[in-house]
């Protein structure tokens, strides 16, 4: 197969690629499986008790996991959910439901339980992006197989897609991106968009956002690369056209369900909406490689957003191979989309070490374009990666051959050096109680009918997300609040989790001070307000709760004496409702 764009070769004749090499596949594959091992080996060590630093985002999506087994073996509605957030539910369309990653691994998860298929995932996520990129360059980029590996990993083991692993599977599962890139540039006949449009619909089940971005990163390199090398563009048009409608009639429901069902919003959360790309933390090493440093946690929003950790080494060889190849218009094409990205990374303006320059970016004309006010920008920084990969693996295949051994050793020494500091190392973890015997034992059915609602102390959220894991164990009650994405947030964006009710931030605020207020007719009516919205049977306190004590003297006062019952305390709160 060539590589093209409709009938334009993207690479010269030189790079042409021999037929596959299988036992080097093979062995390509076993590395990159190892290396996504290693990255995950401290959650291995410790699956049931063990979770990402991160880890709202492991319970989340572990839950998610429990609920493509109840769609599989229950016929419950793939899109919507009523188990949590009670009694509005949640739209999974407009949240990181994942289905494409969680269907698959249903056999896993009903074998040995969501914690296995989520780390599982995990590893298996990034192992398969490296192996996707590694494929594609190694059949259509560069001869060289190890040159192909090496850009393969980059693009599955950056340190943007490390950070990402800190609870983000549906991030580090890229593994169709390549196929799709490669799809799109070698559209000539409306044939080609065939198997485009299934790869399109495939992705949008495992991540829009991610497609979006892909589709985005497309359309600058193609249109740059045709302006370039003055290849009419409309060649290109039948395959796409044929892309479309496949993905439009398979993903007219779900998005019609998605952007007009039950729960749907605009826009992101008001605390995270701002999250973009400080310039400073391009040339610094993420917290997640080996020349990491913990002092540069200040230049990004969180760990699991260190988007743009390239580490200034690696920076100056990229852009040492850029001015190097720049005679070729592939390379020029890279990096009019690379930069195009980078800039849009950064927001609507400049950031230099968490301060603002005050000097206005682009980003500022787009957010309010449809679709594009719903994405982080710091994530565009993610697009980087397949380029530098692409780059990389150019620059391995240009070393190996060069004529002199001297020169080709000092050139291997300076890519060691600049790719030694951003290897990854294992994601951190924390520990996580065990979800409590009377969850596990079902003791629970004695104070909670079929249908009815717990409600979890703390109330489960972002903040508080333990409670649903305990849904592994049993889907007969639906838990009040929740981990997710839903309308209510202020200038009508949206919100993380429910809007808060009065006894939740009232129970939020005696978790964090540990001051017990004393309890008016005021909160008591709050409570049995509440209690009837959630359609609650009963209030459960953990035994392992932190401030245990100062929530349980509390809630004895709004809702009377509870019951210990083996590790938890109750509250029967029916007869409120």
């Amino acid at each position: 197969m060539s590589r093209t764009i409709g009938h334009q070769k993207v690479m010269p004749p030189e790079e042409d690629v021999p037929p596959a090499h299988r036992t080097t596949d093979l062995l390509v594959a076993g590395l990159f499986l190892a290396m996504g091992l290693f990255v995950t080996a401290r959650l291995w060590r410790d699956l049931e008790h063990r979770r990402v630093e991160i880890n709202s985002d492991h319970s989340q999506f572990m839950w998610f996991l429990r609920h493509a087994v109840r769609v599989v073996t229950e016929g419950a509605d793939p899109f919507y959910s009523y188990l949590i957030n009670a009694p509005d539910g949640v739209n999974l369309m407009a949240n990181t439901a994942a289905l494409g990653l969680t269907l698959p691994m249903v056999p896993v998860t009903m074998l040995f339980g969501p914690q296995v298929s989520f780390v599982v995932l995990l590893a298996l996520g990034l192992a398969a992006t490296a192996f996707g990129w590694y494929w594609v360059f190694s059949r259509h980029l560069v001869a060289s197989r190890w040159a192909a590996a090496i850009g393969g990993a980059f693009c599955g083991f950056a340190p943007g897609m490390i950070s990402h692993a800190n609870g983000h599977i549906n991030w580090t599962a890229q593994f169709l991106v390549p196929f799709i890139v490669f799809a799109s540039l070698r559209l000539r006949t409306w044939k080609d968009g065939i198997l485009l449009g299934f790869l399109v619909v495939y992705q949008a089940f495992i991540n829009e956002e991610v497609l979006l971005y892909t589709a985005l990163a497309l359309a600058v390199f193609m249109g740059a690369y045709a302006w370039l090398t003055r290849t009419p563009i409309k060649v290109v048009l039948p395959g796409l056209g044929v892309a479309g409608a496949i993905a439009l009639v398979l993903l007219a429901y779900p998005l019609y369900r998605q952007f007009f069902g039950g729960q749907t919003y605009s826009g992101l959360p008001e605390s995270v909406a701002h999250y973009r790309a400080d310039l400073a933390s391009y040339p610094a090493f993420s917290r997640l490689s080996f020349g990491g440093m913990s002092t540069n946690s200040r230049l990004a929003w969180n760990i699991s957003e260190e988007n743009t950790f390239f580490g200034w080494p690696f920076l100056l060889i990229a852009v040492g191979v850029t001015i190097w190849l720049w005679q070729r218009a592939l390379v020029k094409a890279l990096a009019i989309t690379g930069i195009t990205f980078f800039i849009l990374s950064l927001g609507t303006n400049l950031m230099v070490g968490r301060r603002g320059t005050g000097i206005p970016l682009p980003w500022a004309l787009l957010e309010k374009v449809p679709l594009l006010g719903h994405v982080l920008v710091v994530r565009f920084a993610l697009v980087l990666i397949p380029i530098f990969g692409a780059l990389l693996a150019l620059t391995v295949s240009l070393i190996e051959k060069l004529p002199d051994p001297r020169y080709r050793g000092l050139a291997v020494l300076g890519l060691v050096a600049a790719l030694l500091p951003i290897l990854p190392v294992p994601i951190p973890v924390r520990g996580q109680p065990t979800t409590p015997e009377f969850v596990t034992s079902g003791a629970w059915r004695n104070w909670v009918s079929t249908g009815q609602t717990v409600a979890a102390v703390p109330l489960t959220s972002e903040e508080f997300p333990r409670a649903m894991e305990w849904q592994r164990f049993s889907d007969d009650f639906a838990l009040a609040g929740g981990y997710f994405l839903g309308p209510g947030g202020t200038d009508g964006r949206a919100r993380f989790g429910a809007p808060p009710r009065p006894t939740a931030i009232l129970i939020r605020e005696v978790y964090r001070s540990g001051n017990v207020p004393v309890v008016t007719a005021k909160m008591q009516q709050e409570l049995r307000e509440d209690v009837a919205f959630w359609r609650a049977a009963a209030l459960v306190l953990p035994d392992e709760t932190l401030r245990g004590t100062e929530l349980r003297l509390l809630l004895n006062q709004l809702a009377g004496p509870g019951w210990h019952v083996l590790d938890v305390t109750v509250w029967d709160v029916r007869a409120m409702g």
